[in-house]
């Protein structure tokens, strides 16, 4: 029998909000500034998602280092007290932010940025978890250095960790968790147990990879507050193009040459199809270049694929550039009839096109935003059968998306008229949702590629995550979570 298997069923049991006195105590275990309280200060930064949503916290801790982590956990145990950990809030599935209900509190770890130790000879960094990306990255620069994680977004090492990240560039360099060597985590046990598993190791096994436990965890087992990271050298060489494609199976067919010719200089191969970019035209950011202006189509086309190319050698003697390289494949492709054009140019230019999506299609109107992966070779038949289940399940939906084709992940954006009424655009959504989940599950896929579990979707973890494995987690939450202090998401 597996532990935990009963528990799964169990309804979540409803709590209160923390009384005055004891947020008081919290204040005094922090200091003063690193407790915000509801209807006191402002909180509200910490309550709104990245989509706009609002779901009210009746507080909002900021703990500075492991210390005062513990100090929190220790405090919400005592009091049964429900918190979401919160790192740059940019996830788009509520994990970040409170449930509904006015009873949780926030652990937000924006001030935990104190390390940043940068292993030249060893290729790693001791990172705490709440030092941003772009930050990291510029740190590591100095030294020829780069995590080489590509988001649209700006998020935390301890966000990426829960989540598990992907992003642009997993084709050739993995997801977050293949760049993890170790964890520090705080457990949220009566003791506010600590795990420090930081070892800057890229072999060791004494025994079970305990870190792996935490790794896309959606901040359900514990709380990352800090990492060690092995990173790379920065490319010497970059190449990007913009190619135009006018079907799926073509998009394909140039991913498959690439794989071929570029083999592992392959860096990104991401996709936008005509509606994204229709929307990327009508929303562009002030100073943004319009790279496609010398196209000889008389409109956007079906899709436009962001190659890269990139190389930490800068010898080219006896071979190719990258830039040689990639125009010589993109000419071949074009002579073959399957590409209709091409653009080459500065690699921020044409990665500011792919940047712009997300921030562009939600300018459109209120928007659904489905993060699912298949295999890719399933890709263009998953989104052929979605855009004819959009029509037919949300009829005031326009269909829209861009994705990771190289790794099989697609964004698939359901957005609706301004003025359709709430209730309205509510009853397609979730019928949308099911409809979408359900597909995705035929195709062998799943339903979150690359943002992890929260409220959005927890239902459909519920639903296509086999019972054994849901026990299991309900087995592991037991032990690590006892008083269920975690409440983001509940995955029972």
């Amino acid at each position: 029998m597996v532990a935990g298997t009963s528990a799964s069923r169990e309804p979540r049991r409803r709590r209160s909000a923390p009384s005055p006195q004891a947020l008081e105590r919290l204040e005094k275990l922090l200091g003063s500034g690193q407790v915000l309280i509801a209807g006191r200060d402002d909180v509200a930064r910490y309550e709104t998602d990245v989509l706009g949503r609002h779901f009210p916290a009746c507080w909002v801790a900021r703990p500075k280092d492991v210390d005062d982590v513990r100090a929190v956990v220790r405090w919400a145990y005592a009091e049964r007290a429900e918190l979401v950990v919160q790192g740059a809030n940019t996830g788009p599935v509520l994990a970040g932010v409170p449930r509904p209900g006015g009873r949780h509190g926030v652990m937000s770890m924006e001030l935990c940025r104190s390390t940043i130790d940068v292993d030249v000879v060893n290729r790693t960094v001791t990172v705490s978890a709440g030092v941003d990306l772009d930050t990291l990255n510029d740190v590591l620069a100095r030294d020829g250095l780069t995590l080489p994680i590509d988001l649209g977004a700006n998020p935390s090492v301890g966000g990426m960790v829960a989540a598990n990240t992907g992003g642009a560039r997993l084709i050739r360099h993995g997801d977050v968790r293949r760049h993890v060597l170790g964890l520090e985590v705080v457990l949220p046990d009566e003791h506010a147990t600590v795990l420090s598993l930081l070892r800057r190791l890229r072999k060791d096994n004494r025994g079970p990879d305990l870190k792996q436990l935490f790794i896309g965890s959606s901040g359900t087992l514990g709380v990352v507050t800090a990492a060690v990271l092995s990173v790379d050298p920065v490319p010497r060489q970059v190449a990007v193009a913009l190619v135009a494609v006018a079907d799926g199976p073509d998009v394909l067919r140039l991913l498959t040459v690439l794989e071929a010719r570029a083999t592992e200089r392959l860096s990104a191969f991401e996709m936008l199809s005509r509606p994204t970019l229709e929307a990327i035209s009508r929303h562009r950011p002030q100073g943004m270049r319009w790279p496609l202006a010398s196209s000889r189509a008389q409109q956007l086309p079906p899709f436009l694929v962001l190659v890269e190319l990139n190389d930490a050698d800068t010898e080219t003697s006896g071979r190719q550039s990258l830039e040689e390289e990639l125009a010589a494949i993109v000419e071949h492709a074009s002579a073959e009839g399957w590409v209709i054009d091409a653009w080459f140019g500065p690699p921020g230019t044409l990665w500011a096109l792919r940047h712009a999506a997300i921030t562009a299609l939600r300018q459109e109107g209120p928007m659904v935003a489905f993060d699912v992966s298949v295999p890719r070779s399933s890709i263009f038949d998953l989104r052929e059968r979605a855009i004819a289940l959009f029509a037919e399940t949300a009829p005031h939906a326009r269909y829209a998306d861009f994705g990771h084709v190289g790794d099989g992940g697609l964004h698939s954006i359901a957005i609706w008229p301004d003025d359709l009424p709430v209730e309205q655009r509510g009853e397609e959504q979730d019928r949308l949702r099911d409809a979408v989940y359900q597909l995705v599950d035929a195709f062998g896929g799943t339903f979150s590629a690359e943002h992890g579990v929260g409220p959005d979707n927890e239902a459909a973890f519920r639903r296509y995550t086999p019972p054994e494995v849901r026990a299991l987690h309900a087995a592991l939450k037991s032990v690590f979570d006892p008083q269920g202090i975690l409440g983001a998401v509940d995955l029972s």
